[in-house]
């Protein structure tokens, strides 16, 4: 499996087995939060990492590695505009390389460089309920730190952060969480193999996954497994 992916996964069980251990010891949600900001910024490398969460108009940080998080949030809150606010609001995944010329942000961008510092930031979507979004938001003070193998990083992550903290609250938080990360698993060996045979990147092979999906009107994770079993989207053989 390409290294990108093998990090990516041995971060996953990490998180795996620290959330098990936090719940056997009944601690609350947000000694969670606090381990998903500080994995999340080692699977993409960032120097800062925070969870943020909007319910109705409120939209607040939850968790940060550090006090730059809040501070640029902040500076979101007062110009209506950035790449959290973006991800949760468009339910997407956004990366800037220089955010003092990013003309998505115009007002935004330049206070984040001049006054915190940042010229970097990636920023994905949490689907945690009806009723609530988050979004994970990693950020870095050089330009250009996130590639799109990162954002796909993280797409993969923070997917399985969505599905922990939905699962935290049902009765089979730990089974239901554990399937999860099996399914995810799946999936990235069905990436590592379509990035040796296409010879793509990851961001591409998640491209190529995800638009045949589509197509074919399927699940990632059905379309998954048909690739681990022909090494590609041809249809498996009869038996």
């Amino acid at each position: 499996m390409p290294r990108v992916l093998d990090q990516t996964w041995q971060l996953l069980d990490d998180f795996a087995d620290a959330v098990q251990m936090l719940d056997e010891h009944g601690e609350q949600e947000t000694q969670v939060m606090d381990l998903v900001c500080d994995l999340t910024r080692k699977v993409v490398g960032a120097d800062h990492a925070a969870v943020t969460t909007r319910r109705g108009t409120r939209c607040t940080v939850v968790a940060a590695t550090s006090d730059v998080p809040e501070a640029l949030h902040a500076i979101q809150l007062e110009e209506h505009e950035g790449p959290t606010l973006d991800a949760i609001h468009d339910h997407d995944t956004l990366r800037s390389g220089d955010l003092s010329r990013d003309r998505r942000w115009r007002r935004f961008g330049p206070r984040a460089a001049d006054e915190v510092g940042t010229h970097s930031a990636l920023a994905h979507v949490l689907p945690l309920g009806t009723k609530e979004t988050g979004a994970l938001t990693v950020y870095a003070a050089r330009r250009d730190a996130f590639t799109g193998d990162h954002a796909s990083q993280l797409a993969i992550f923070g997917a399985n952060v969505a599905s922990t903290l939905r699962a935290l609250s049902t009765q089979n938080e730990l089974v239901n969480f554990r399937a999860a990360l099996r399914t995810s698993r799946r999936i990235g060996v069905s990436l590592g193999i379509l990035m040796t045979t296409r010879q793509v990147l990851l961001d591409e092979a998640w491209e190529l996954l995800a638009k045949e999906s589509q197509n074919r009107n399927i699940k990632v994770s059905v379309l998954a497994e048909n690739v681990i079993a022909t090494g590609g989207f041809d249809p498996p053989p009869d038996n």
